[in-house]
């Protein structure tokens, strides 16, 4: 609450710090160990890659993206490679008559993680993120800085960490697996995949490399401190605070949060159509904690509570 200087990770969370604080934020992302993620000039035979790095059981990594953008694309036109954090995943449970089409790796250990993306790389293919939220998407950094396109959403500042059309392709969410096609479009020509390859290390190595966010660090630290000393500017800090809490809560976000749930409520539904019992249990538990009013309807009450029941004894 009385700090000498306040970091954010990007833009976009600088924005929700500010209100908190009356010290300048200042924008430095964390580092990529550029040693251990680099390219590789291992050949590949095979179709590209389509590679997915996450936590298949946190509702925010939105794996059920994942699996429609699988559906959609033409079967054998990419090979796709999962790999989950989730020890418990199971590639049937999750991509159910999919799972035939993709190669599930389950969790990779950190060390073997720069071959998982120098293998997406030299195939010509692309990592892909289906994250809602994230603090900050470091497997898309170590991605790059292995010379690996990436296809992001439009969420938690990715634009300012992936430059559209040049080191991948940003997707708006809105538009879910019509986006990511024009993306994954948009990067099969093998000039434009090695042009983006190239510009993916070479922004890691400039923005994110140890030595770049040291000195940016060691900048900030020595500027004289800004800590609030005096008992005025304490309670001017406090009265701030206080008002900051007595806000109204901001108009985008009372309609971010029913969407949210909304779109959680429709893939319970479908993941319950196709018997993915525990992917609909975690889509419904994502849309309770997202706007727990959009369950006021009668049928989807009842579903609620059939598809909970169900999950718990099956």
């Amino acid at each position: 609450s009385n700090a000498d200087a306040v970091v954010a990770l990007t833009g976009w969370w600088a924005e929700k710090i500010r209100p908190y604080t009356d010290l300048p934020l200042q924008v430095i992302g964390n580092p990529v160990d550029l040693d251990r993620f680099q390219p590789s000039t291992e050949p590949h035979s095979g179709p590209p890659i389509l590679g997915w790095v996450g936590r298949s059981a946190d509702p925010n990594k939105n794996i059920a993206r994942l699996r429609d953008l699988i559906g959609a694309l033409p079967e054998g036109r990419y090979s796709v490679h999962v790999a989950d954090g989730n020890v418990r995943a199971d590639a049937g449970e999750l991509f159910g008559p999919l799972a035939g089409r993709l190669a599930f790796y389950g969790q990779i250990g950190y060390p073997e993680m720069p071959h998982f993306y120098q293998r997406i790389a030299a195939s010509g293919g692309m990592l892909v993120s289906t994250s809602d939220d994230e603090a900050f998407p470091m497997a898309v950094l170590e991605a790059m800085a292995c010379g690996c396109p990436v296809l992001v959403p439009d969420a938690w500042g990715s634009d300012e960490i992936v430059e559209h059309g040049v080191t991948g392709y940003v997707y708006r969410r809105q538009e879910g697996v019509a986006g990511m096609l024009r993306g994954l479009v948009a990067f099969e020509a093998p000039s434009a995949h090695r042009t983006a390859s190239v510009a993916s290390r070479a922004v890691v190595e400039s923005r994110y490399s140890l030595r770049a966010v040291t000195d940016q660090y060691l900048a900030l630290l020595s500027q004289p401190s800004r800590r609030l000393d005096t008992p005025a500017q304490r309670a001017a800090w406090t009265l701030r605070s206080l008002a900051f809490y007595l806000r109204p809560v901001p108009h985008s976000m009372t309609h971010y949060r029913p969407r949210r749930a909304l779109e959680a409520l429709d893939r319970a539904v479908r993941a319950s159509k196709e018997g993915l019992v525990l992917q609909c249990r975690a889509e419904l538990m994502r849309a309770l904690s997202s706007f727990p009013p959009v369950f006021l309807q009668s049928w989807r009450a009842k579903f609620l509570v059939r598809a909970l029941l169900l999950s718990r004894y099956d």
